[in-house]
């Protein structure tokens, strides 16, 4: 299996239905009334309107229908859980719709970026020279500056586009080889009870998540997202997209199917659940805290850039985690820091 080098951060669920037709007012009180069972069973006590599983809260406030991959990604999971409607609306509107966006550029993003102008706005074009960003802008007419370059960048449809580097040709020549150029599209996305009311559980719905709901839901999303970048570059670490992968993975929603993270001394110490996108395919380590050795591993992944991580493939069936005999090793790529965002 393969990892690629984005950030990406998905939600903790509950317990999640997955009925395929579009659910009532009706299915919401009926899993509700579930939810409240799941949470005696855990609690031994019962919520009395909804135990929010990102901000550890129980109080009287608007619910919704909460669906576990956003459904502007067409062809997603229908598969759905309660939520109060204050905490999806506010990570809905202020970072899932970039992600939808990313995810419909699918393959040749960066030549549909550069084909179109208003998409650039929203997604734009990053040029490296051997690691080095390089600035440009776009061709109108005219003579190009003698210590600029224009170069022509062909887009999937055909279509020719002038960039202009702002670097002198010599340069742009001298003891260059294509392999050091690099183009690429960036765009800064950092960001059942028995998991959510577990440290692990706490530690994704409220460390990563639900903290930072609290201190920014009253701001403009301007500022959100300049927060969001300092919060979620701490859990940067946590989500990666899968460039390939054996056995075939419909998304941990759908098919059950996950890894579990394991020290060399076999403890648990992470989940690795994936989520199935139309175009693109992300894993996910979410944290288990039964054993101090597990936390301390966990802890060291965060800070850490690459890691080898020991993986256990694990299919959940019919209310049974059904673990494959043998370990395996996986290879899972850093970010530099130097990506952080300022």
């Amino acid at each position: 299996m393969m990892f690629g080098l984005r950030d990406h951060l998905m939600a903790p669920g509950a317990i999640i239905q997955r009925n395929p037709r579009q659910p009532t007012r009706a299915d919401l009180t009926r899993e509700i009334e579930r939810l409240r069972d799941d949470y005696q069973l855990i609690t031994g006590d019962r919520f009395d309107w909804f135990h929010c599983p990102i901000l550890f809260r129980d109080e009287h406030t608007e619910l919704c229908r909460a669906h576990v991959v956003n459904q502007g990604f067409v062809g997603s999971t229908k598969a759905w859980t309660v939520q109060r409607k204050d905490v999806d609306n506010f990570y809905g509107s202020f970072f899932e719709s970039e992600f939808v966006l990313i995810d419909r550029l699918g393959p040749g993003a960066i030549q549909r970026t550069i084909e179109n102008p208003g998409l650039a706005k929203k997604v734009p074009v990053k040029i490296s020279l051997k690691g080095d960003r390089v600035d440009f802008y776009r061709y109108k007419r005219g003579p190009v500056p003698d210590e600029h370059t224009r170069i022509i960048v062909e887009g999937p449809s055909g279509i020719a586009r002038s960039l202009v580097l702002k670097m002198s040709p010599d340069k742009v020549e001298r003891d260059v080889s294509p392999d050091d150029w690099e183009l690429s599209v960036e765009k800064d996305l950092r960001l059942g009870y028995n998991y959510s009311l577990s440290a692990g559980g706490h530690f994704t719905g409220w460390d990563v998540l639900g903290n930072f709901f609290v201190r920014n839901c009253t701001y403009e999303k301007r500022q959100v997202r300049l927060n969001a970048a300092s919060h979620f570059w701490h859990f940067r670490n946590m989500v990666r997209p899968v460039v390939s992968h054996t056995p075939m993975l419909g998304g941990t929603v759908s098919d059950g199917q996950m890894y579990i993270c394991e020290t060399t001394q076999k403890h648990r110490w992470a989940f690795i659940v994936f989520v199935k996108l139309p175009n693109s395919l992300h894993a996910v380590v979410l944290l288990i805290l039964d054993h101090p050795d597990g936390a301390a591993r966990f802890y060291d992944f965060l800070s850490s850039g690459t890691s080898n991580l020991i993986v256990r493939f694990c299919k959940f069936e019919a209310g049974t985690f059904h673990a494959h005999p043998r370990t395996t090793n996986f290879e899972w790529p850093g970010i530099n820091a130097s990506d952080k965002l300022r």
